[in-house]
């Protein structure tokens, strides 16, 4: 019933006319043992007179007798149907065949009811419904004529929406299985199945529309919603939520089909009852009382300014996302941390308006009989995937409030290896059933688990694919596919399913942001950081169901709840001194993006799906010439609409507080560049041969020379600067990428240079993060520079810090004048006895405009490359490049 029908229909019908659907014969002969086939053709859009309709959706359905019993159904939408287009002269005409294939069981032989009901929409998204029906015999079989008389419709549709939350036909809860939705055509004709649904425990979500009545219903007749649409659907109050979205543009799937616009749409959610229910005196529907703009959806166009859903303190507007009516406005410790809006309770269900890009099920927090469990993930959130480090993955999830051994009586895990792009591409009319899509999608059944369990340990070694193991458990797809028992014992699994989604940090250092602020800094200031925080993590704790909780200190600014922060490994004295996560290590380097759900100064509680849930927290606090070790930093991620640098901007240094040295800014709107970003000599600082090991780990030198900071073999990409001997000289800091880095995202800070003597080496380059949709570089052009700095030159044994990082994702690179936008992360010179720094890492990716960028990372100059003890590092890693258009980031 629900479809997956694909076309666009351009085509006219040249006066206004009723509309002609013919199901013509196409064979001249006949053969009575063939099943009986309909062949429909007709015009693609009509000329009303005063605007062209085109077609988006036709609905069949086929009855038995004159309209009695549960129809056949064919669904035919817009994105399916480019392949069975004919065109004669300049007219498009759509042509169809109802057989046994695409209706998945034989046209019936006698006489069968036809209804047709189509749905048009004019250029200013307005939709009409067109409806005929006919009465045929199929009895000869094969190809048979038919002409159905179809006319509009008095009713116009302006508005779409779904309705959903839990519907209770007694006071434990509703009905489990397949609901469908009915339109009742004029003229006391047979009502028309046009939709289906599954309804678990009551949990529902129902697609609505403004002036036109649907009437739900459970398979076997049970009603559920009768005459309802977006205007009656419900009364409003604490326990159901109005959300409006109004006119807005998408981004299209496809870059070169350019953005294509939305009409209006509401969104209820709440408790609902047919009377016999319990009373929702104490239930409430929550939301976050918030201002934050929505990744993917535009109000304009040409897709540069964001929606912003806006709570009722921020005095929303009709363009904004707001709540129109119901719902109790929550804070974000409310809604996550407190208690007041558990999502287990069962009179409480949340309203997530970062998930509104999915708009049918995502700001429900329920996918089927799932519900959301990372609500802050760019992706899924549905399920959550560990690996225990040697060879077993667990896969885990959460069912809805009453759902798991209720509705759910069991689940099948299906598993496949190195298949993750495989699927069918059609699936039919129908949703399948999840065990037939996920054959469908070359995976095997692996396990069977009980409706109540909600974890899945996997080890491989079924169905053709290898046991699990440190070197390919990326490699393995899973998914939870869930199934009710019937009357008779037989299993019905459901349409929706979970699977291992990206999850963890997926593509979040590329986001945009959701600033909903502009901010300027002035021309002939300078600005330290722009405000950003940071501060030393010494302490964590799980226990919280949602969030992480982190211990604090030398905190510099504050985090206040929403707000989004950087987890950054800044450092560690040992390999696992900070523990391990997925069978990885936790070393410098590693990072991950969370918000905060409980603000503070030495106390913060942050969403939970970090590496720091499992991170070890025996050496945190430890000093950094502890002989065990590690150095984590939590740095608060600037988010703005515009941002405009007229005045220079400098990163405080690591070296100095042993946090910061790291500057992450999201910009969704434009960021105009007239001034510089100067990170140099905010990494790793340099030392002298006394002080020992660098917070990259220890140091292998055997000698009396100095590691800098960032020093010793932990950091595998970006921190080796180890002393040189004394006798000998010294080495220079490592680079952000010297060491063999594969180029990737990490936010490295450049090493400190070694020392022979008493005098450190020179401090590496900070980093440097800039999420933005465009970045205009005025006339007078911008440099963001974080070069190491040069070793010092009295001392003649001191080697140069290594380059840092610089990291670049934007939709648009332009320059407005002359002026260059450079990038520099230059290893720092060594001095007359020393090495040099390693250049620094340097990765671009835009969406067009790469090419504007100029760009160094080179090692800089070792004037003591003679003595046998120095080392001058490498050259780092650049990467600049146009992104493909179809990456993720290029369609924010």
């Amino acid at each position: 019933m629900k479809s997956v029908f694909k076309t666009r229909i351009r085509a006219l019908l040249a006066a206004a006319m009723p509309l002609v659907v013919g199901f013509g014969t196409f064979s001249c002969t006949r053969d009575v043992d063939r099943d009986a086939v309909l062949r429909l053709s007709m015009p693609s859009s009509i000329n009303t007179g005063q605007s062209v309709m085109e077609l988006e959706v036709v609905i069949f359905n086929i009855r038995t007798g004159a309209g009695a019993g549960l129809p056949m159904v064919k669904e035919i939408d817009h994105h399916q149907l480019e392949n069975m287009i004919s065109t004669t002269g300049t007219t498009d005409t759509l042509d169809f065949v109802l057989d046994h294939y695409n209706m998945h069981q034989p046209i019936p032989k006698g006489v069968v009811m036809v209804q047709y009901l189509g749905v048009f929409v004019d250029t200013g998204d307005v939709l009409r419904f067109s409806y005929g029906d006919t009465v045929v015999d199929t009895s000869a079989g094969g190809d048979v004529f038919v002409e159905i008389n179809a006319s509009f419709l008095g009713a116009t549709v302006t508005k779409e929406g779904h309705a959903g939350g839990r519907y209770y036909n007694s006071p434990t809860g509703g009905p489990t299985g397949v609901m469908v939705g009915y339109f009742q055509p004029p003229n006391g004709k047979p009502r028309m199945a046009v939709t289906k649904e599954e309804m678990y425990n009551g949990w529902f979500n129902i697609f609505l529309l403004d002036n036109v009545d649907f009437t739900y219903e459970m398979l076997d007749g049970t009603p559920v919603f009768s005459n309802v649409n977006l205007t009656n659907f419900a009364a409003t109050g604490n326990h159901v939520l109005k959300v409006t979205k109004p006119a807005s543009y998408y981004p299209e799937w496809d870059p070169g089909e350019g953005p294509e616009e939305d009409a209006e749409r509401d969104l209820i959610i709440g408790f609902f009852s047919n009377g016999n229910g319990p009373s929702f005196a104490g239930h409430e529907v929550c939301f976050p009382d918030v201002k934050e703009a929505i990744p993917y959806m535009f109000n304009d166009n040409t897709l540069t300014a964001n929606l912003v859903f806006k709570g009722p303190s921020h005095s929303p507007a009709a363009t904004d996302i707001r709540q129109v009516a119901g719902g109790v406005a929550r804070s974000y410790t409310d809604i996550h941390q407190s208690g007041l809006c558990d999502m287990d309770a069962l009179n409480r269900i949340r309203f997530y308006p970062q998930q509104m890009r999915e708009w049918d099920d995502g700001p429900f927090g329920m996918r089927g009989p799932f519900r959301l469990i990372r609500p802050f993930e760019k992706w899924g959130g549905y399920s959550a995937q560990s690996f225990n480090g040697s060879n077993a993955i667990t896969l885990n999830w959460k069912y809805l409030p009453e759902v798991g051994g209720v509705a759910v009586h069991g689940a099948t895990v299906f598993a496949g290896y190195n298949n993750w792009n495989s699927d069918d591409g059609d699936h039919g009319d129908e949703d399948p059933p999840c065990n037939e899509e996920l054959t469908m999608k070359g995976m095997n059944p692996v396990g069977e688990l009980s409706g109540t369990a909600e974890s899945y340990v996997f080890s491989g070694g079924t169905g053709g694919m290898p046991p699990v193991d440190n070197n390919n458990h990326h490699n393995f797809r899973l998914a939870v596919c869930p199934y009710f028992v019937g009357p008779q014992g037989q299993r019905h699994y459901m349409s929706e399913y979970v699977e291992n989604d990206c999850s963890g940090d997926c593509g979040q250092m590329m986001s945009y942001g959701v600033g909903t602020t502009d901010a300027t800094i002035a021309s002939g200031t300078a600005s330290a950081t722009m405000g950003a925080s940071y501060a030393r993590l010494d302490g964590t704790s799980t226990s919280p169901v949602e969030s992480t909780g982190l211990s604090l200190s030398s905190v510099n600014g504050s985090f206040a709840p929403g707000d989004e922060v950087l987890i950054h490994v800044s450092g560690y004295r040992q390999a696992g001194d900070c523990g391990y996560w997925n069978g990885e290590e936790i070393s410098p380097g590693m990072q991950a993006f969370a918000r905060v759900i409980v603000g503070g100064g030495g106390s913060i509680y942050i969403s939970k799906g970090t590496f720091l849930d499992s991170a070890s927290t025996a050496y945190l606090a430890n000093a950094a010439s502890a002989p065990n070790m590690c150095r984590i930093q939590v740095v608060k991620v600037l988010q703005y609409r515009d941002l405009t640098i007229n005045g220079l901007v400098f990163l405080d240094s690591f070296s100095t507080y042993m946090n910061g040295g790291i500057l992450p800014i999201r910009v969704n709107g434009t960021m105009n560049l007239n001034a510089n970003i100067n990170g140099m000599n905010a990494g790793y600082g340099g030392v002298a041969s006394v002080d020992g090991s660098g917070l990259m780990g220890a140091s292998t030198n055997t000698g009396t020379g100095g590691q800098g900071d960032g020093g010793g073999h932990g950091a595998g990409g970006g921190g080796y600067g180890n002393g040189g001997n004394a006798s000998t000289g010294a080495n220079g800091g490592m680079g952000g990428n010297d060491g063999g880095s594969d180029g990737g995202f990490g936010l490295i800070m450049g090493s400190g240079g070694g020392s022979a003597g008493a005098i450190a080496g020179g401090t590496g380059g900070g980093a440097i993060m800039i999420a933005a949709r465009k970045i205009a570089v005025t006339s007078s052009g911008a440099t963001l520079v974080v070069d190491g700095g040069a070793g010092t030159v009295s001392a003649n044994t001191s080697g140069g810090g290594g380059g840092g990082t610089i990291n670049i994702f934007a939709k648009e690179i332009v320059r407005l004048g002359a002026g260059a936008f450079t990038l520099s992360a230059n290893g720092g010179n060594g001095d007359a006895n020393a090495g040099a720094g390693g250049g620094g890492r340097i990765k671009v990716m835009a969406c067009q405009g790469s090419s504007e960028v100029t760009a160094t990372n080179n090692a800089g100059a070792g004037f003591g490359s003679a003595q046998p003890g120095n080392q001058t590092n490498g050259d780092g890693n650049m990467i600049i490049e146009d992104a493909n258009q179809w990456h993720d980031f290029c369609r924010q």
